[in-house]
């Protein structure tokens, strides 16, 4: 059974959302704005909520473009782990390649990035030329395009091949939203794209409209001629959030093989506890409160 990613969320994603799935993989914190952080801006800052949750991998994402920011995000996580020791549990940074938000592909970020191919390796290498510590992983998050027309270029898969090439143990998996930019999270993902990604078996994550493992199995069903070996050896990871948001019991078919399984009260008051223990923006509180009824 492939890794399970939980996806990250705005507003949703802190510590102890993260944390009542201590049985994922690998998590992530909301879309952090890389400037406003080397700046040392309070409100930034008490988004790197990454205090211990053992098994579980924690990511950084992070919003930027740019090249002297980067450079400078391996010393500052030295920095953050030295004076915040609680928090230090870093695994990786995942440089966000997704967002569609207009505003934010106006500006260069988020989306935008797949068509800049040169810069977004850029951003692995100055990152990886800057870095010491080897414990950190990056990775990044990308759509299959900005907009159908684009995503009919494949720039994803030169994407892939550029990333391949750089060829350090740490860089890990990309994980793929197979929408483009311009498609809601209710639009049908385009699968079909994946087929390629499998006969040139590049090492991703794949997100998009996955709520159980049946419809993996669906996905995989697409493709008779793909061996099995070749699936499992490309796919290492599913990337699941806002059908968990519908009903966190979704998770339970993804974790049949692990002889695990949640139930709501269990669920509700792990996170319950998680927001007293670890008090996040009154954001995230009121969204959650909307969604699941905490209070």
């Amino acid at each position: 059974m492939q890794h399970i990613y939980l996806a990250p969320m705005k507003n949703i994603t802190c510590w102890a959302f993260r944390n009542s799935f201590s049985y994922i993989s690998d998590s992530y914190t909301e879309m952090l704005n890389l400037n406003s952080l080397l700046y040392q801006k309070e409100k930034a800052l008490e988004l790197i909520d990454t205090y211990e949750i053992p098994n579980q991998n924690q990511w950084l994402q992070i919003l930027t473009h740019s090249l002297s920011d980067m450079k400078a995000l391996p010393k500052f996580i030295v920095d953050f782990c030295y004076n915040y020791p609680k928090r230090k549990f870093i695994y990786g940074v995942n440089i966000n390649a997704c967002c569609p938000e207009p505003d934010i592909i106006r500006a260069g970020d988020g989306a935008a990035l797949i068509k800049r191919t040169k810069r977004l390796i850029n951003l692995f290498n100055t990152f990886l030329n800057s870095s010491n510590i080897d414990f950190i992983k990056i990775s990044c998050k990308m759509r299959l395009g900005i907009n159908q027309q684009e995503m009919k270029y494949k720039k994803v898969l030169q994407l892939l091949e550029e990333i391949e090439k750089l060829d350090d143990d740490r860089i890990a998996p990309t994980i793929i939203h197979f929408r483009h930019a311009r498609q809601n999270s209710d639009s049908r993902p385009h699968w079909e794209y994946l087929e390629d990604i499998l006969n040139c078996e590049y090492k991703i994550i794949i997100n998009g409209g996955i709520s159980t493992i049946d419809d993996v199995y669906k996905i995989q069903s697409q493709f008779q001629n793909i061996e099995i070996k070749k699936w499992k050896n490309t796919i290492l990871g599913i990337m699941i959030g806002k059908a968990i948001l519908k009903n966190p019991l979704y998770i339970n078919s993804f974790l049949g093989t692990m002889n695990i399984k949640i139930n709501l009260i269990d669920w509700k008051e792990k996170l319950i506890k998680g927001l007293e223990r670890y008090k996040p923006s009154n954001r995230f509180i009121t969204e959650l409160n909307k969604i699941y009824h905490i209070k």
